[in-house]
């Protein structure tokens, strides 16, 4: 990571140069584009059932605009570290269209449930995760720092969904009665107390980072069409309009 080209000023100035265009239209060559935040557009927004405060960064800022498709004839948009890849902000008659939405590292780890008891279960993670266990928690790496753990989720993996019953019961405040300690290298033992114990063979996904940075934020926005859209992953929600309209 950080070896990719990074397309987010070429793409922000592209869309400068589009604005003084008759039906602007920004149109990507089929490829794998990488967008970093430290070369993004910022700005401060306050969205929707997220964390809120900071400044966000956003490799798609579409401010102001009526009127511009763009389409990424199949091309995979790769996002590195906390950013929101589209801001729709006052525009309207915006396409979006023929693309994905992946990130290099989500902010997500997860594990496998390899033993289980009525007071304890261990998760082993994969053999190349990038953990470390401190003293307040178990921290991995997201966006060039180390973020704490603050919730796991029980995964069926076979219906891949939540396992039945387990809810949030091992993740937010129940998270908090929970002691993590280190049984071996990479095996993380969980003891405390538990409200839910996983089966053995399910998959844990553990949260860490805030939630600020959904896929797509639409903001007092309308007749906004996105087709062919495919989001793999997101620090927050997949997509999120606020006081907007006709999407």
């Amino acid at each position: 990571e950080g070896q990719e080209a990074d397309a987010a000023l070429a793409v922000f100035r592209a869309l400068a140069a589009s604005r003084t265009a008759d039906n602007p239209e920004l149109v990507f060559p089929k490829g794998s584009y990488h967008f970093f935040p430290e070369r993004a557009a910022e700005g401060s927004y306050y969205i929707t059932n997220h964390d809120q405060g900071g400044t966000r960064r956003t490799a798609f800022p579409i401010l102001n605009r009526n009127g511009l498709i763009i389409d990424g004839q199949g091309s995979e948009f790769i996002f590195h570290g906390p950013m929101i890849p589209f801001i729709l902000d006052n525009s309207a008659n915006i396409t979006l269209r023929n693309f994905t939405i992946d990130w290099a590292r989500p902010m997500f780890e997860q594990g496998i449930v390899t033993a289980a008891s009525e007071t304890s279960f261990d998760i082993q993670l994969a053999a190349n995760a990038d953990y470390e266990m401190r003293s307040d928690g178990l921290y991995f790496e997201f966006g060039g720092g180390r973020l704490p753990v603050w919730g796991f989720h029980d995964i069926d993996p076979i219906n891949r969904t939540h396992a039945h019953q387990s809810g949030d019961r091992i993740s937010w405040n129940s998270f908090k009665k929970l002691k993590l300690s280190e049984a071996g290298p990479g095996l993380i033992r969980v003891t405390g107390d538990i409200r839910h114990i996983p089966r053995v063979g399910n998959r844990i996904t553990m949260r860490f980072g805030r939630r600020e940075n959904p896929g797509i934020f639409i903001k007092g926005s309308d007749k906004v069409e996105i087709g062919n859209v495919t989001l793999h992953h997101a620090p927050g929600m997949g997509l999120v309009a606020q006081r907007s309209s006709d999407i």
